[in-house]
């Protein structure tokens, strides 16, 4: 390797121009009291003051923490003198970085801290009410409900409207104090030269959007766009000969990208049309906060892309769980096709349903049935029973061009089974899941943890040969998690359902061990969890999809005491993904029924999979299962 190639790499890996962008941002701000900068990063290890030279945490204040990525908290911990922890704020992240500002540090927050409930309500009714006035030739006399310094503080401004699904207008402002910047936008998004014109009789169906955008651009290294997964919380941009593109998170609403790098060549050659080569062209990102109306022109929050109405204070959680779970289960049975079949997925954006999934057919079947018993349910269950007996006709079926089902659709089966209590269908499941034998644990974790519980249950049930079996699978996917749960890119799905095998082999056994491994992998998912209750794809990582951390979700809910408060915020997580017909403003209205009840993918993917619902309804039910023996942990 060249010299010149070794510190190009070294500057990436130490986030050099990533902290360079940070304190030439830092230094155009005003601040009235003197504070150090925290920089906690795996080869970095500084206290800096605000002009990057060297200084004592014990003088100061801590005003910025720059630390790894979901290390926040353990950052925090090395402080002498630590704020509370709602006194920090997350200002800008990529992969294996983060960067935390303290309120503290400001006699009056800055817009990067966010926007009450009711400034937003009135930043949204003040939009409307301009956009109105357009119409009517009228200035309008009046301005927002808004805290001075909040008015007077110069932001970026965009304002989108929506009509029917479609996006009909999007302008983002220049600099200006907050209500100009708003007034700028609404006029603007009117009559969007790209777009048709909104009329009058069109504006109060419309929904109207607002993104305020922090000014703190920071750069993504050329790994995190060989990293692939798109982050849709955030907005991206591009600038050079003079053009510049701006990709709010709204955009994936609008369209699909395979990867970052398909994200950058779309700004540089559609957005922006600069022609210049795009590997000379960096790919920042900066923070947004968006918010946006309902059918009733009522308040919706945001996470990036993705709407979701303020959470009601009056219903139990265990109530919010039953609506919720009634809601995804209804979305499967429309999924359901006249012969018990049904599609991976739908996608709103497009209108379109996906290919068949074996595996994940049959988990839907486990989760019906584990939800019917639970809520008792006789619906959920016969659905059960009407797509294991559509499985079953191809699983057994010998006399024919075989269908080439995957090594786990007989133990789900078999799961949903003993949920239905149809003793009938047991032994022939049985039977073909020890003819047809489990990959290794190495090579599919997720199946032989399966069949793993499936042979602790057999056991309890009286089985005594599966109860060795059990334990033998159980342990071998136990060493594959030692072995990787360090490695980079080991994913955090793959191990949750040792928790229920080892939940049930210490009820067959009495045996401590079990829960004692139990909880090692119990404590390696909770210490993930992301600020917003999800959890990550892999350890330090910001990037999470409904599927995974559905499946920590539903695993977690077998010890609702013991993790009630990581339960219960992915819970939040999850519905906050969860379609509503609200939620849904952007796709066709035509198809919206055939979503609403299943659950986004991710932020900047649109379609519901069916197991990111059945991962949700198997995590119900333990919850909302009365009859269930508690487990002493």
């Amino acid at each position: 390797m060249s010299f010149t190639s070794f510190f190009s790499r070294a500057d990436e890996f130490y986030h050099t121009a990533q902290l360079d962008s940070f304190f030439t941002w830092l230094a155009s701000k005003a601040f009235s009291e003197p504070f150090f900068i925290l920089v906690d990063l795996p080869l970095q290890k500084e206290t800096l003051d605000i002009h990057r030279k060297e200084t004592s945490k014990a003088r100061n204040v801590c005003g910025f923490i720059i630390c790894q990525t979901n290390q926040h908290k353990n950052t925090l911990a090395k402080l002498l003198h630590a704020a509370p922890k709602e006194s920090w704020h997350r200002i800008w992240y990529a992969e294996g970085i983060e960067v935390w500002e303290n309120k503290e540090i400001h006699e009056n927050p800055p817009l990067r801290f966010g926007l009450s409930l009711s400034e937003k309500r009135n930043l949204l009714q003040y939009a409307r009410d301009v956009t109105r006035s357009f119409f009517k030739a009228k200035f309008l006399p009046y301005e927002p409900d808004i805290p001075a310094h909040r008015a007077n503080e110069r932001t970026i401004i965009d304002v989108g409207i929506w009509v029917g699904g479609e996006l009909r207008g999007s302008i983002i402002s220049p600099s200006l104090p907050l209500i100009e910047a708003v007034r700028y936008a609404s006029l603007g998004t009117l009559r969007d030269a790209r777009m048709k014109p909104i009329e009058p009789d069109e504006l109060e169906r419309a929904r109207i959007e607002i993104t305020v955008m922090s000014d703190l651009t920071v750069l993504l290294r050329q790994q995190d766009l060989e990293a692939g997964k798109i982050d849709a919380c955030r907005g991206y941009y591009v600038e050079a000969i003079g053009k510049r593109g701006w990709y709010l998170p709204t955009v994936f609403n609008c369209v699909k990208f395979k990867n970052l790098s398909d994200v950058k060549r779309s700004l540089i050659k559609e957005k922006a049309k600069i022609t210049e080569e795009d590997s000379r062209i960096p790919l920042y990102t900066f923070g947004t906060e968006s918010w946006i109306e309902d059918a009733a022109h009522a308040l919706m929050l945001m996470e990036g892309p993705v709407a979701y109405a303020p959470a009601p204070s009056a219903n139990s959680f265990l109530d919010a769980v039953r609506t919720h779970g009634d809601k995804a289960a209804e979305w499967l049975f429309g999924m359901l096709d006249a012969d018990g079949a049904m599609p991976l997925y739908t996608d709103p954006l497009y209108g379109r349903t996906g290919r068949i999934d074996w595996g994940r057919l049959a988990h839907t079947s486990y989760a019906l049935a584990t939800y019917g018993v639970a809520t008792r349910d006789a619906h959920s269950s016969q659905v059960s029973g009407k797509i294991s007996s559509y499985i079953e006709r191809y699983l057994f079926d010998i006399t024919k061009p075989g269908v080439s089902l995957g090594g786990g659709v007989t133990a789900y089966l078999l799961h949903a089974a003993l949920e239905r209590n149809d003793d009938g269908r047991q032994a022939p499941l049985l039977e073909h899941l020890r003819t047809h034998a489990v990959s290794s644990a190495a090579s599919h974790p997720i199946i032989s943890a399966t069949v793993a519980s499936l042979y602790a249950r057999l056991a309890l049930a009286g089985d005594n040969e599966c109860a060795v079996e059990s334990a033998s699978l159980a342990k071998e996917v136990f060493l594959d998690f030692l072995n990787k749960k360090s490695l980079p890119g080991t994913q955090l799905a793959l191990y949750p359902e040792l928790i229920y095998t080892f939940q049930l082999l210490h009820t067959l056994t009495g045996e401590s061990l079990y829960l004692k491994q139990s909880e090692e992998i119990e404590q390696w998912l909770v210490s993930q969890q992301l600020p917003n209750g999800s959890f990550p794809i892999w350890c330090n990582s910001s990037f999470a999809y409904t599927r995974g951390t559905g499946k920590i979700f539903e695993v977690l809910a077998l010890y609702p005491d013991h993790y009630s408060n990581a339960i219960e915020k992915s819970f939040e997580w999850l519905v906050q993904m969860q379609y509503t017909e609200d939620s849904l403003y952007f796709a066709d209205p035509a198809f919206r029924k055939k979503a609403i009840g299943g659950f986004r993918h991710d932020h900047a993917n649109t379609e519901a999979w069916i197991d990111s619902a059945s991962h949700f309804l198997l995590g119900a039910a333990r919850l909302l299962d009365t009859n269930k023996t508690p487990v002493d942990k």
